[in-house]
């Protein structure tokens, strides 16, 4: 396992990398407690990630994870996805601005014993060279980023006929972006310059990747977010879930009410 350190470069808005790199910090030590007293909680089923969100088990479908596959992980957070598509013998590489949750993931890695290159480094400025990985995969990392470096930094790094997916928490629902600001649920703790998507960002995604690329964009949690008022995201409701798959197969104008969206692409090997 490789950890490189990310350093500001002044090329970009340093003030605002160096706040998204303190907050998450602040909840990399607090887990840190954790699992310094419980080391047995780093060992998890592949299938404690896969069905934690209805969006995470079908993105990964997509992106097709496997042997010899070289995969980047952009945002790794604390590891599990980069861990459940190294257990499908993909090269894994991951990267995060958190030193506290490199460290934590390649705790995680080691107690699930598999290897993964782990970086510490910017969404923004990618430290890997044109065309290196046939898949990318980030879950909740675009809506911190300055979209089109970021949208730059992806599309050079990644090969022709490749994938990358991305699950992003979505803000056109004024009712789900009032519980986002009013309600306690798992999770809610925030950066400070993090937004979720908006159809403006979905139209600069559009403008930047649909003349070399095939895109396709899903919506997950109607009906399915009304646990998180509860604080109950997980057991027990996954029959709205399904309840959801069906409304917004047949209701498309739902689409712009839910929770999270997941945007695939593939890059087109020979564009006309």
């Amino acid at each position: 396992m490789v950890v490189a350190n990310w350093a500001p470069t002044g090329k970009l808005n340093e003030a605002r990398l160096v706040d998204e790199q303190l907050h998450h910090e602040s909840q990399a030590e607090i887990r840190k407690k954790y699992f310094q007293d419980n080391p047995e909680k780093l060992i998890f089923r592949d299938d404690d990630y896969l069905n934690h969100a209805p969006w995470i088990r079908p993105a990964i479908h997509f992106l097709a994870p496997g042997l010899g596959q070289s995969i980047l992980d952009i945002g790794c957070g604390h590891g599990m996805a980069s861990i459940v598509m190294a257990r499908k013998l993909a090269k894994v590489s991951a990267i995060d601005l958190s030193p506290g949750y490199i460290a934590e993931a390649t705790l995680r890695a080691k107690a699930n014993q598999v290897e993964i290159q782990f970086f510490c480094g910017n969404g923004e400025e990618l430290p890997f060279a044109d065309q290196s990985f046939d898949g990318i995969w980030g879950n909740a990392i675009l809506h911190h980023l300055e979209l089109e470096p970021a949208f730059r930094e992806i599309d050079r790094i990644l090969k022709p006929g490749g994938k990358a997916v991305f699950c992003e928490p979505w803000g056109g629902n004024p009712l789900v972006q009032a519980i986002r600001r009013w309600f306690p649920y798992p999770g809610k703790d925030r950066s400070r310059f993090e937004t979720p998507f908006q159809k403006r960002h979905l139209r600069l995604f559009s403008r930047y990747f649909s003349a070399r690329y095939r895109c396709r964009i899903y919506s997950y949690q109607f009906l399915g977010m009304v646990p998180l008022i509860f604080g109950r995201e997980k057991s027990g409701y996954s029959w709205l879930n399904r309840i959801d798959y069906f409304l917004l197969n047949y209701l498309p104008g739902l689409n712009s009410l839910c929770r999270y969206k997941v945007i695939q692409i593939e890059k087109i090997n020979n564009p006309k």
